[in-house]
């Protein structure tokens, strides 16, 4: 049984090409980084222009987010990201999101129907209360090995 961890794109980027894992630069996407790399076995990113983006890949800077996107359009980036997510899990896998609403909606049912478990510990949480509990959470791991 692995541990999966997948968590969203944000809009403050590097300006030029860089792996996936660096070009996301703020404090949000650092702090969830460090929180997959910590509790899981891998992890990809959500990336509403890419789809399902690997830490590694190296990828050009965009200007796009799935708020913007309507339902179709949504619907559609989900099944290609689905396509390429199913090839990374197995039944009884364990799937973390750290991502919105509108980056999970479509995913979700298709992980759980897929035989995985699904946590998603930020649900409910606005933006503005998730930088808190992602620093309490790192910061409760380092005091727990110390």
């Amino acid at each position: 049984m692995a541990h999966l961890g997948l968590i969203s794109c944000v809009k403050s980027k590097r300006t030029s090409a860089a792996q996936a894992k660096d070009l996301y630069i703020s404090s949000l996407f650092r702090k969830s980084r460090a929180f997959v790399e910590r509790h899981c076995d891998s992890w990809f990113i959500l990336s509403a222009k890419y789809g399902l983006v690997a830490p590694a890949d190296r990828i050009e800077p965009y200007n796009e987010t799935l708020n913007t996107k309507s339902r179709q359009e949504r619907q559609q980036w989900a099944d290609r990201v689905w396509a390429a997510l199913c090839r990374q899990l197995q039944p009884n896998d364990h799937v973390t999101i750290l991502a919105g609403k509108r980056y999970r909606e479509d995913l979700v049912p298709r992980i759980i129907q897929h035989g995985c478990h699904v946590d998603v510990p930020m649900q409910g949480l606005n933006l503005f209360q998730q930088l808190p509990w992602l620093s309490q959470q790192l910061e409760q791991q380092r005091n727990e090995r110390h």
